[in-house]
């Protein structure tokens, strides 16, 4: 239309209308894809981390007052083999290769103060970000740094852009536990809002924390659960094959559960307490919880539970069980939970990525639901409703 003959009329309002709609709605639209996952540098089966965290604790044993059978203790409350098949640490301390292991050696890492495991996070966590990042000349608009496990300033991005001479914005979600992705995302959400393509990283190492002095109950689950983890994904606001389409995150803190999870420094490490009640607990709240997360985020519930995928932290067996019953799932509707649990045991907070990388990978029919939830300190639930792209 030639300048000065533009009028208001319903045709060519209707058009405007449609297109500053169409055009608001694809600049709100935040997607999740290019997930790439790297190994860190040591693995074992589970039936030979078990069998020689059995002669270690012993060994300690019996340098104390203990009467304890520890190889008993950790037959009855360590994950077995059959649910965990393998776990990958970066902490030399857990190579059990051979019979030869650093654990018991006072010079070894699982004999140093903080500060030692600290040094020791930072230098691998930046080794981390030169593989994912091996092209120099591609420059990060945003990354997010997501970890509990180990804390430096300048920390591992800041350290790589400033090696770069990159103009790289960096935010960091630190000391969140195992549901940590998903306020990332919440993060992300905003930056992508802004125009930005957002980088998210994750460096898990929980091998730095585990103490082999300690054979209580509660820390023989810890000690036969956890592993490390580095996962990098973006979001953006293009659709891309592949991708997830972020509709809606909700959290919620369980009233009088702040004692049931903790995750604290201490002399030595980070340390971790884990009451025997949060899967009782999580089953409880989670079906309304779920229920309102999804009815936010514009979709019905009961389709959603019947037809979508759930990706759940898996904390262990009977959290995924937990929430299973809770929803009336089937169970393959969370059988990627449990592979990413026998595949690499609980990564912390880059479980859910790994999830979501396997998910992504699997061939999912486009538009089907994809419901994340996690479980942290708090107690906190957790959780997202995507959307598979094609």
């Amino acid at each position: 239309m030639p300048p000065g003959e533009w009028s208001y009329n319903g045709t060519h309002l209707e058009y405007l209308t449609a297109a500053l709609l169409h055009h608001w709605v694809v600049m709100n639209q935040v997607y999740l894809s290019s997930f790439k996952s790297c190994l860190p540098r040591y693995d074992a089966p589970q039936a030979r981390i078990l069998d020689f965290l059995k002669s270690t604790h012993e060994a300690a044993r019996s340098e104390s007052s203990e009467s304890v059978s520890v190889g008993k203790w950790v037959d009855r409350y360590g994950v077995k083999a059959s649910l965990i098949g393998h776990r990958y640490f970066e902490c030399p301390d857990l190579w059990a290769s051979e019979g030869k292991t650093a654990l018991s050696k006072a010079e070894s890492i699982s004999h140093s103060d903080i500060q030692n495991r600290t040094r020791f996070f930072s230098l691998r966590a930046l080794e981390i970000f030169n593989e994912f990042y091996q092209d120099k000349n591609s420059r990060p608009e945003h990354i997010i740094h997501v970890t509990c496990t180990g804390y430096m300033a300048p920390s591992a991005p800041q350290v790589l852009a400033a090696d770069r001479n990159w103009y790289t914005e960096i935010s960091h979600a630190y000391h969140m536990g195992c549901y940590a992705s998903l306020p990332a995302i919440r993060q992300a959400w905003g930056h992508v809002l802004r125009g930005k393509t957002v980088d998210i990283v994750h460096n898990e190492m929980c091998s730095l924390h585990l103490h082999p002095g300690n054979f209580s109950p509660e820390q023989l689950v810890v000690q036969t659960l956890f592993a490390d983890g580095h996962i990098f994904y973006q979001a953006h606001h293009e659709k891309r094959p592949n991708s997830f389409l972020f509709r809606h995150v909700k959290e919620k803190v369980i009233s009088g559960t702040s004692k049931d999870m903790t995750w604290m420094p201490g002399p030595s490490g980070m340390e971790m307490t884990l009451s025997r009640d949060i899967p009782q607990k999580i089953e409880s709240s989670i079906l309304q919880f779920t229920r309102d997360l999804v009815t936010e985020a514009g979709l019905d519930f009961e389709t959603v539970r019947n037809h979508g995928i759930f990706a759940i932290h898996p904390g262990g067996r009977k959290i995924i069980e937990a929430v299973a019953n809770a929803l009336d799932l089937k169970d393959e509707q969370t059988l990627v939970s449990r592979q990413i649990l026998f595949e690499r045991g609980n990564m912390s907070s880059a479980t859910l990525p790994h999830i979501w990388e396997k998910i992504s990978q699997s061939n999912v029919p486009d538009s089907t639901p994809v419901v994340s939830l996690a479980f942290g300190p708090g107690l906190t639930l957790f959780g997202s409703v995507f959307e598979s792209q094609s």
